[in-house]
C-alpha cells in the first residue's frame, strides 16, 4: 500500500510560496502513519511548491490500491482538489479533508454528490484507523471521524480529537522542501531566522463565537471542547523543535493570546517556570502571539512582562476597527482607549506590533475607515518602526459565521435563492458582496453602491499596507 497526502495550491495566483505557510497539517498525519505502519510509503504532496500542472501529472500515474488524501485547506483550492479527483485511476481510493471539508454539512455534502469518504477534524488517528478498516482490522462504523456513504444514506462516525501531547513529534523535514519556503518567505511576518511553527490549543477557540443558528461554531459542526495544553508539554514541545530543526524552530506563532483561550497571567508564568535552563528566550528562540486589545490579556504590564518573559517580541494585533461605533458594530468588546492602552504597553516593552484592520463594519463610513489610517499615524508617532505591518481589507464572510447567517437570513426575507450558499463550494466573493450591499448603507451610500464601497476598502488597505517599517504582501482575499 502507498499513501499520498496532496495539499492543492489556490486557485488564483500560481506563484503562493512568498505568502503561504508549509502544509503541516498533512506532516503530522504522514508523521503518525509512518509511526504506526513503518512499512507503508507515505508521500507528501506540496502544491504550492509544486504546481497544479504538476500534481495532475503525479495524480494519472498513481499506483493501483493507493490512498489518495486530499486537503481542501480552503474554497480556494477546493477547484483543483476536484480537478486532482477527477484525474484519478479509478483503483486508487479517495479520501477528502482539510477545513473546507470540515465546514458545517459541507463534509456531508462532498460525500452524498461525490462519494469519496471524508475525514472531519483532526485526521493524525482517524488515517490510522481507516488503515485498518481498509486491511480488515476494524470496521468501517468505528472509524473516528469519518464520514461515508452505506446504502445511499450518509453516515458520520463519531469525533474524537487525539491529544497532542500522545503523537510523535512531526517529521516536517522527511515530508517537505522547507529550505524553498525559508528561502522565499516575506520577511515582514517572520524575520530573522525562519520558522514555521504555529502552537494551537486542543480543541477549537473558534467555538465559542458560532452564532445562534451554528449549532457549534463560526467554521464547523465538530464542537469540539476547547483546552489548553499544559505548561509543561508547551515549553518541552519548544524545545523538542529547537533541537531538531535549528533554525526553523526559532520563531513560534502562537495562538494563544486571547480571552476566548483563557491562557491568563498564570498560565503564562507556569511556561516560564517549566522551561528547562538551556531554553533561553529571545536567545534560542522567539515568540509571536495573536491578541486583541482589552478583555483583560493585553492590558496590563505585569500580563506584558510575562509574555517577554517566555520569549514573545512581535504582537499581532487583530486591532479590526478604530472608532467605538464600528468596533461595538463588530462586536469587538473592545474600545479605541484599550488599543491606545496596547500600544503604550508595547511601547514600555519594546514589542513590535502586526497590526490588521477589517474595512467594513455595519457603521463604517469613509471617516471611520479613514480613522485606521489615523490611527497607524499615531502609533508611528508612539512607537516608530515597531509598527513593523499593517494590514486591512474589506471584510471577508465565512460559512457559518454571524455575518454569513445574517446574509443568508437576508436573502430568504427577500425571497432570493442564491447558490452561493452551495455548502461544497460557497461563493466568497458575492457573499462579501451583498454583506456590503445589505448590511453596510452608509459605507455603500457615500461610495455609490457595495462594488465601489469594496474598492474603496481595498485602496485603503493598500494604504495600510505601505505604512509598515516593512513591506506587507498583497493580501489574497483584498
Amino acid at each position: 500500500m502507498k499513501i499520498v497526502l496532496a495539499v492543492p495550491p489556490v486557485v488564483r495566483g500560481s506563484s503562493f510560496v512568498g505568502a503561504s505557510l508549509p502544509p503541516l497539517g498533512v506532516c503530522r498525519i504522514a508523521t503518525v502513519v509512518n509511526s504506526q505502519f513503518p512499512d507503508i510509503e507515505v508521500e507528501v504532496w506540496d502544491g504550492v511548491l509544486l504546481g497544479q500542472k504538476e500534481l495532475l501529472r503525479r495524480t494519472k500515474m498513481l499506483v493501483p490500491d493507493s490512498i489518495f488524501g486530499l486537503s481542501a485547506h480552503t474554497s480556494l483550492n477546493w477547484t483543483n482538489c476536484l480537478e486532482l479527483v477527477q484525474s484519478t485511476p479509478s483503483s486508487v481510493r479517495i479520501v477528502i479533508g482539510g477545513i473546507h471539508a470540515d465546514y458545517s454539512r459541507c463534509g456531508e455534502s462532498i460525500v452524498r454528490r461525490l462519494g469519496y469518504d471524508v475525514i472531519q477534524g483532526r485526521a493524525e488517528s482517524s488515517f490510522c484507523e481507516y488503515i485498518d478498516f481498509l486491511e480488515g482490522r476494524r470496521p468501517k462504523h468505528a472509524v473516528s471521524n469519518l464520514i461515508y456513504l452505506e446504502d445511499g444514506v450518509v453516515k458520520k462516525n463519531s469525533i474524537v480529537i487525539p491529544s497532542q501531547a500522545t503523537l510523535p513529534f512531526p517529521d516536517y523535514r522527511r515530508y517537505l522542501s522547507l529550505d524553498e519556503y525559508a528561502k522565499n518567505f516575506h520577511s515582514n511576518f517572520l524575520t530573522g531566522d525562519i520558522g514555521f511553527t504555529m502552537i494551537s490549543p486542543e480543541g477549537c477557540k473558534w467555538q465559542a463565537m458560532g452564532s445562534k443558528e451554528s449549532k457549534y461554531c463560526v467554521f464547523c459542526d465538530i464542537g469540539t471542547k476547547f483546552s489548553l495544553h499544559e505548561p509543561k508539554f508547551f515549553s518541552d514541545w519548544i524545545l523538542d523543535h529547537v533541537r531538531n530543526y535549528g533554525n526553523f524552530g526559532k520563531v513560534f506563532m502562537v495562538d494563544y493570546a486571547d480571552e476566548a483561550t483563557g491562557a491568563g497571567l498564570k498560565w503564562w508564568k507556569a511556561v516560564k517556570e517549566q522551561m528547562p535552563q538551556q531554553l533561553k528566550p529571545h536567545e534560542n528562540f522567539v515568540v509571536k502571539v495573536y491578541t486583541k486589545s482589552g478583555h483583560g490579556f493585553f492590558d496590563s504590564d505585569e500580563m506584558a512582562q510575562a509574555l517577554w518573559d517566555i520569549g514573545v517580541e512581535d504582537i499581532h494585533v487583530g486591532f479590526e476597527a478604530v472608532t467605538d461605533d464600528d468596533l461595538k458594530s463588530l462586536q469587538k468588546g473592545s474600545t479605541r482607549r484599550d488599543h491606545e492602552n496596547l500600544v503604550r504597553i508595547a511601547k514600555r516593552f519594546n514589542f513590535r506590533i502586526i497590526a490588521a484592520f477589517v474595512l467594513g463594519a455595519p457603521t463604517a463610513t469613509k471617516d471611520s475607515l479613514q480613522e485606521c489610517i489615523r490611527f497607524v499615524e499615531w502609533m508611528k508617532g508612539e512607537v516608530g518602526d515597531k509598527v513593523a505591518v499593517v494590514a486591512g481589507s474589506p471584510l471577508f464572510v465565512l460559512p457559518g459565521a454571524p455575518a454569513w447567517d445574517m446574509i443568508k437570513k437576508k436573502a430568504l426575507e427577500k425571497g432570493i435563492n442564491l447558490d452561493l450558499f452551495s455548502n461544497d463550494n460557497p461563493d466568497l466573493y458575492r457573499a462579501r458582496e451583498l454583506w456590503y450591499e445589505w448590511f453596510c448603507p452608509r459605507l455603500c451610500k457615500e461610495c455609490g453602491g457595495p462594488v465601489e464601497a469594496i474598492e474603496y476598502a481595498k485602496s485603503l488597505g493598500k494604504t495600510l499596507a505601505k505604512m509598515g517599517s516593512l513591506p506587507t504582501p498583497e493580501n489574497e482575499f483584498g
